[in-house]
């Protein structure tokens, strides 16, 4: 019953902060929504029920008495601070006051989740930063001459980043904080507050070109004094409070521009000089690279997200903890694991609310000074959310900076807290503050007067009273351009997350080092079940004779490879589908249901497109040979059966696992389809041909030459399959009877560059996108290859290493006019119950050829088997088309592989089979009529 409350409780507070937000929102777009009675009370009773419920939570999962006193207090404090703040100001800006109070208890709440240690001494830092919260306000409102001292501001300000520079304490290579009497110090967090003060007082009047460039002068020092201490987080949120300020403070839209601008060239200048945002670049565009070291943090922090689904695995019930400083600044992180995406995506809806309620405050103040003030300190708050989450989630690159009165840290906790305490003062000068009347005196209409001329020049006065409203109407545009910025970052944050979601979740939850996290999916959950193209069973969660759970495949080694294992480290499908099999998507009600009942949730149930007949007449046909066999739909990518051999039984992994792995010479779980490596021996002249017709387009028809058995080039000579003669040839009796001398002779003709470019685009030296494991095929093709090199090429041989399936989505591509497709082995994912929960859809690599090409090559592949080395694969009732292969491997006589390639139909393309068979001989004697019988298979011959 436990479980069954923690899981209640999520949902909830989940749908509470989905309530409190659509309430902030209303109140934001709507003033008369605030007037409407209990507006602000339902707010905090949303905010109380996710703490109350996430505190419960906590408790029912730890059962520890001692920190209830903390659970407690951190409820009465919020509590509190609310009711103190509206009894003292009841003309404030209460929605300001609630957002405040949202971030303290989500803050408290994960930080008492995570490290309950730090969440007390936070708690009480934050204790004491209220008592001054209930008395700045009042200062703000009553003392009018803040706005005066802005070389104390500029001096108090400067000083104390110097005092941090030359005296501080270098963490991580930043210079951040010193110590005081135990106790960590981090000035730059109130000098946030200080500088937003110190450019107010300097900009607030006529801030003209002679003031600007001393302002500008003074900002750039406090920049620099952090981009030289190294805490460049912090000075790109300076520099985003600066530019801001002074947008609004002058209204001119091109220091906005040139503000923007002159802070990307900055960017790319600190990306140079500093080694650290080099590496912090490097793990944002490829984290997955270097997972044991510079990535680890932010692919833990995916694998969080991305784990903790929609809905959250639960507070208290993830591994947040596997995050390095997930309590600073990878907390957002932890919140999106164990509440779930959509509570994040909400969670940056009220940080947005939150920002734009005080920039709407900003929009409405007349006071220059103030306005400045609170534009400030919004961009402040802002910037340091957009860079906390947008770096925590892969947006842009990680900055270290933390996430405003929710990730731990006791400087930055209270200098938020004084941060709201001056903006809700801000509120009270707006609230205070009377409407500017603008007389526009355009005649006199006086009685006195009547019938005098009527006038339109305007007085000195009216003139001034005109130019301070376009001023201010400058300002105000200012300020909306700056929430509408702010708005644009905070889209692309939520759009960042939902796609990752939607699109990246399964591959990145499913990867190894994401172990812990999916065992404790695991435990939770009955595996779900794997099924093939008609739905029959390929594996399956059954109950052995002492009622525990264990695998079984039905079909035993016949789709070793391609469904695999799930236990020692998932492999096959049960690795590509691993997140979904331990993941119940089953609805709450049946959740419910089961936990009543104490019965497993059902894991996701996987289709997959193998065909268990096509696959069994694969099976038998590769024999007792080692090899592979690949066959996929052309339209499409869809496997259809996927073989290699040697293989395994599934089912005895566990008795068969140590002695494996033991043995170094042992493949058995080598998967040869996608990670097997072959010289692709004659299988490689499509590639030699389609180049040779690419660079000769308007005569490679005209093509001849006269085979007498080799090639000699120099002192190179390339010799035919067993000293074959095949006499006078166009290009496609040269691909026909598979010449090599021939092909020999193409390859010296062809411009490497260009063939290098070719070999490139049609998958090459690159990785595939694969769902599987796979290796990259390797070709050497370089200008400065001599005769012999490229000649050895040309027919396959040289150092050109392929995978079967790499063959197969060239051959495919053929069939399918140019367009190459990406295998997939997955159709569609159900839950237990038959509700769709995801399908897949084919997928486009790239158009490598033009449908001329392809319906060349076509033919060409056809002569094969009509009158060429296939000719094993003619006669039949369907047309095929396809190429031959035998690959030498050693300097011994009749040491070679045996290849075949092809697709059947000829007129409509259907199927594309490519089949290996290792050290047999011929692909013509060998591997096509294995083609045969799998085409007349499914053909159903």
């Amino acid at each position: 019953m436990n479980l069954l409350f923690t899981e209640i409780a999520k949902y909830i507070m989940i749908s509470s902060l989905g309530c409190y937000v659509l309430e902030s929102f209303a109140m934001l777009l709507f003033p008369f929504w605030e007037k409407r009675s209990g507006a602000h009370i339902r707010q905090y009773i949303y905010i109380l029920l996710i703490q109350v419920l996430g505190l419960s939570s906590l408790y029912v999962i730890n059962e520890d008495l001692s920190h209830l006193f903390h659970y407690f207090l951190q409820i009465a404090v919020v509590f509190v601070v609310n009711r103190i703040t509206f009894f003292l100001y009841p003309r404030c800006n209460k929605a300001l006051v609630n957002h405040m109070c949202l971030l303290l208890a989500t803050g408290c709440l994960i930080l008492t989740r995570l490290v309950p240690s730090k969440a007390e001494r936070q708690l009480y830092i934050l204790i004491v930063s209220l008592v001054l919260f209930f008395v700045i306000p009042f200062w703000i409102k009553k003392i009018k001459f803040w706005k005066h001292f802005s070389v104390l501001y500029g001096s108090v300000g400067i000083l104390a980043l110097y005092v941090v520079f030359a005296f501080g304490d270098t963490v991580y290579g930043s210079k951040l904080s010193f110590e005081i009497l135990g106790m960590t110090f981090q000035p730059s967090e109130f000098v946030k507050i200080i500088f937003a003060f110190f450019i107010g007082a300097l900009l607030y009047k006529k801030p003209r070109i002679g003031k600007v460039i001393p302002a500008t002068f003074a900002a750039a020092i406090y920049v620099l004094l952090l981009v030289v201490s190294k805490d460049l987080g912090s000075a790109l949120i300076f520099y985003i409070m600066y530019i801001g300020m002074l947008y609004v403070a002058t209204g001119r839209k091109r220091y906005y521009v040139l503000g923007i601008g002159g802070g990307c060239i900055a960017a790319l200048i600190a990306g140079r000089l500093f080694s650290h945002v080099q590496t912090r670049i490097a793990v944002w565009l490829d984290p997955w690279s270097d997972l044991d070291n510079t990535g680890y943090q932010l692919t833990q922090s995916l694998f969080g997200i991305g784990t903790g689904g929609w809905l959250g695995m639960g507070i208290g019930k993830g591994r947040p903890d596997t995050i390095p400083f997930v309590e600073e600044d990878f907390i957002f992180s932890a919140i999106a694991e164990e509440l779930g995406a959509i509570f994040a995506i909400f969670l940056i809806c009220a940080y947005f609310i939150c920002i734009a309620e005080v920039l709407k405050t900003a929009f409405k103040l007349n006071d220059s000074f103030w306005k400045i003030v609170a534009v400030g300190l919004a961009s402040s708050l802002g910037a340091q959310t957009v860079l906390t989450i947008g770096g925590g989630t892969g947006l842009i690159p990680l900055t270290g900076v933390t996430l405003p009165l929710v990730s731990n840290g006791g400087s930055s906790g209270m200098a938020t807290v004084l941060t709201f305490a001056i903006l809700v003062g801000i509120s009270l000068v707006q609230g205070a503050e009377k409407k500017d009347v603008l007389v526009t005196a355009k005649g006199n209409t006086d009685e006195d007067n009547a019938g005098e001329e009527f006038t339109t020049e305007l007085s000195e006065e009216e003139l001034l009273l005109e130019k301070a409203f376009q001023e201010k109407k400058r300002q105000r545009t200012a300020v909306g351009i700056i929430i509408a910025v702010f708005l644009a970052f905070f889209i692309a944050m939520i759009v960042n997350i939902v796609y990752f979601m939607l699109v990246k979740k399964d591959e990145v939850i499913s990867n190894s080092y994401n172990g812990k996290r999916l065992e404790i999916l695991a435990a939770n959950t009955t595996r779900g079940t794997i099924y093939g193209n008609e739905g029959e069973v390929l594996a399956e969660t059954i109950l052995d004779a002492q009622g525990e759970e264990i695998r079984h495949y039905p079909y035993g080694e016949l789709f070793a490879h391609a469904v695999g294992y799930s236990d020692y480290g998932a492999y096959g499908v049960e690795s590509i589908a691993n997140a979904s099999l331990i993941m119940s998507n089953l609805t709450l009600t049946q959740r419910v249901s089961n936990e009543i009942n104490g019965v497993k949730n059902p894991g996701d149930n996987v289709f997959t497109s193998l065909d268990p007949e096509l696959q069994q007449v694969a099976y038998d046909s590769l024999g007792v040979y080692r090899g592979a066999i690949i066959v996929t739909e052309v339209e499409t990518g869809r496997i259809l059966a996927m073989v290699s051999k040697p293989d395994f039984d599934p089912n005895l992994i566990g008795e068969i696992w140590e002695e494996t792995i033991a043995d170094e010479d042992s493949t058995v779980f080598l998967n040869r389809v996608t990670q097997g490596l072959y010289p692709p021996g004659s299988t490689f002249k499509i590639f030699t041909a389609l180049e040779y017709m690419r660079q000769n387009p308007e005569d490679y028809m005209n093509y001849h030459f006269v085979c007498g058995g080799y090639f000699r080039l120099g002192d190179y000579r390339i010799n035919c399959y067993h000293g074959s003669v095949h006499g006078n040839l166009d290009l496609v009796t040269s691909f026909a009877k598979s010449c090599n001398a021939s092909f020999a002779n193409i390859g010296v003709t062809l411009d490497r560059t260009e063939f290098a470019e070719t070999l490139l685009t049609l998958g090459f030296n690159t990785s595939l996108p694969l769902q599987m494991p796979s290796s990259p095929s390797h070709i050497s093709m370089r200008e400065s290859m001599n005769d012999n090199e490229i000649m050895q090429t040309a027919i396959g041989q040289s150092e050109t290493l392929i995978t079967p399936i790499h063959l197969n989505m060239v051959t495919q591509a053929i069939a399918n006019d140019g367009v190459m497709m990406v295998p997939y082995l997955i159709d569609r994912i159900e839950t237990a119950d038959g509700m769709l929960v995801r399908s897949y859809e084919p997928q486009v690599y790239g158009v490598v050829m033009t449908s001329d090409e392809a319906e060349y090559l076509t033919m060409m592949m056809q002569a094969v088997v009509e009158s060429g080395t296939a000719s094993k694969l003619s006669g039949q009732t369907y047309t095929a088309a396809g190429k031959t292969g035998s690959a030498e491997y050693s300097e011994e006589e009749n040491s070679s592989h045996a290849w075949f390639t092809g697709f059947a139909p000829v007129e409509n393309p259907q199927i594309a089979v490519t089949i290996i068979l290792e050290g047999a001989g011929t692909g013509g004697d060998y591997s096509a009529p294995i083609a045969r019988r799998i085409f007349s298979c499914y053909f159903g011959e």
